[in-house]
């Protein structure tokens, strides 16, 4: 039986050769951000993205992160929006710097939902992760 964690492994290492070849854009989106730390602790935290692109996106987190864990990230929505939450999109952390404070962590979606689809015009599937 093939190990579920391992394929998703090798699947991500195939896009992260490459994972900037997609145009960022510096926007501050508030996400909740939940997940399990380098200690096997879970949390859930407020932040906002420096910036974002179809394929990930990069943020502040106070918890203690590693490269390889998976996040479940959702975009808060403004207040007098739209009050659904939406649906957690998870990425995987790619790129985790440790920083006063925390850790700054750049992050690669690893499902076809786009959480920033509904706020950023142009915003569209035709670059998915991998499946």
């Amino acid at each position: 039986m093939r190990n579920p964690q391992a394929t998703l492994q090798q699947s991500v290492s195939v896009v992260t050769q490459d994972r900037r070849r997609g145009s960022r854009a510096t926007l501050a989106f508030p996400i909740e951000v939940s997940g399990f730390d380098r200690l096997g602790r879970f949390h859930t935290e407020h932040t906002t993205t420096s910036d974002v692109s179809l394929m990930g996106c990069s943020f502040h987190l106070n918890m203690e992160v590693e490269k390889g864990l998976i996040l479940a990230l959702s975009v808060v929505p403004p207040k007098g929006a739209c009050e659904n939450k939406l649906r957690p999109v998870l990425f995987q952390i790619v790129r985790a710097e440790p920083r006063p404070g925390g850790y700054f962590v750049g992050a690669l979606r690893l499902q076809w939902e786009n959480p920033w689809i509904d706020y950023v015009d142009g915003a569209d599937d035709t670059e998915a992760p991998p499946g």
